[in-house]
């Protein structure tokens, strides 16, 4: 069965369990529901799960979740953003074209565990009180010291009208000019424009289109899913398979030996 050969994506939902107590298809639309027959899991007996029937090809993307991710929070009480802090929670601000501000404190873990699997593109629900609002993480403020959370804006979403975000890029495969090239990445996230609903995952990037040193791959290699489009240019550089150090150290000295062997001459007689 499935299971018993993908102990990797077994694993995935076995740890997804566990943190959320809920299953859910980390590669939702990728695959048809299947049957989860195996006796020996907890979980397995009355659930259908989806699970990926084959392996992603080159330079594709990963389709949206199809589960719903709600985070509660609580409005704000009347006190300093310090205070909420020490209390264990985080202030936020809830803002949107045409909206009135809302002002809510969220608990830190699950705060840090939401914006872990959103970022700054997938858009979860926030619910204030019962009152649920679809909301996209936009804009942070951290402690450095402490690498924590202190302060989250989230933008509300509007279903009906296109969403700007940063879609992050994961390089998959494996190269052979890699050997010799060290990967130089430049853009690690693809700016798109999107409904909320058509927003993916991330994309996924195959090394094996670097074939030679200096080779680079741009936005126009990365297949987009429909109703999806870049904002950035197709000309523009994800990634380049650049010339190492010792490789660069190792022709100058190559060329600097050629140049002194060419200029060798022979005393006369």
């Amino acid at each position: 069965m499935f299971l018993q050969k993908n102990q990797r994506s077994y694993k995935e939902f076995i740890d997804f369990w566990e943190e959320e107590d809920k299953i859910c298809s980390l590669f939702a639309g990728m695959a048809e529901l299947v049957d989860a027959r195996d006796s020996k899991s907890r979980f397995c007996k009355e659930v259908r799960v989806r699970f990926p029937l084959s392996v992603p090809k080159k330079n594709s993307f990963i389709k949206p979740y199809r589960m719903s991710l709600v985070l509660s929070a609580s409005n704000r009480p009347d006190k300093k953003a310090v205070a909420i802090l020490k209390e264990g929670s985080v202030p936020v601000i809830v803002y949107g074209k045409g909206k009135e501000n809302i002002s809510a404190i969220v608990e830190y873990e699950p705060l840090r565990k939401m914006i872990l699997k959103c970022q700054k593109h997938l858009p979860f629900t926030l619910d204030v009180e019962g009152k649920k609002i679809l909301v996209v993480a936009k804009e942070y403020q951290f402690d450095l010291i402490h690498d924590t959370f202190t302060h989250v804006d989230f933008y509300m979403v509007d279903e009906k009208a296109a969403l700007e975000v940063p879609v992050p890029v994961e390089f998959i495969g494996n190269s052979d000019v890699l050997r010799t090239s060290i990967l130089t990445v430049v853009s690690r996230t693809i700016l798109v424009s999107a409904l909320s609903k058509d927003i993916p995952v991330k994309f996924e990037i195959d090394l094996a289109l670097l074939t030679a040193t200096n080779d680079k791959i741009r936005v126009s290699d990365v297949e987009f899913p429909k109703g999806v489009t870049s904002i950035f240019e197709p000309k523009r550089m994800i990634a380049k398979a650049a010339v190492s150090r010792a490789m660069k150290s190792a022709e100058n000295e190559s060329e600097t030996a050629e140049n002194a062997g060419g200029s060798d001459t022979t005393p006369a007689a």
